[in-house]
């Protein structure tokens, strides 16, 4: 059985040792994901929590997806000038409107939040005697 989906064994603290360069760059994480409406992929950053955190508190749950998209694409860069004056941009969020279709916008942002660790967590039944 893969140990990553071994379910039912504990994390030691040697194990998380072992592993800690990986949580020591977790930070830097990114990944690409491929968007039909642009016929390429983009780049995505792992978001930190407060980041999560503040797009889903956000009154308007759509701008709040449109801040966190903006945040978290890295590659291209949304918050290059020279992209947003080539579009007229009044306020740099509408650049998310304008390059991706609204089911993009919300699967760029579901997608970096299971990124983030968001809504992964399985719970474990216990094992009766």
């Amino acid at each position: 059985m893969d140990n990553k989906k071994n379910k039912k064994e504990i994390i030691t603290i040697e194990d998380i040792l072992r592993r800690k360069e990986y949580f020591s760059n977790k930070s830097e994480e990114t990944k690409q994901l491929y968007i039909p409406s642009l016929g390429a992929n983009i780049e995505i950053a792992k978001p930190d929590r407060e980041l999560c955190i503040d797009a889903t508190e956000m009154e308007d749950a759509d701008e709040g997806e449109k801040y966190f998209v903006y945040e978290v694409v890295k590659n291209p860069n949304l918050k290059n000038e020279k992209l947003q004056n080539e579009f007229k941009c009044n306020d740099p969020l509408e650049i998310v409107d304008i390059l991706f279709e609204p089911g993009e916008i919300t699967d760029i942002a579901k997608i970096a939040m299971k990124f983030a660790g968001f809504g992964t967590v399985e719970e474990i039944e216990s094992l009766k005697n």
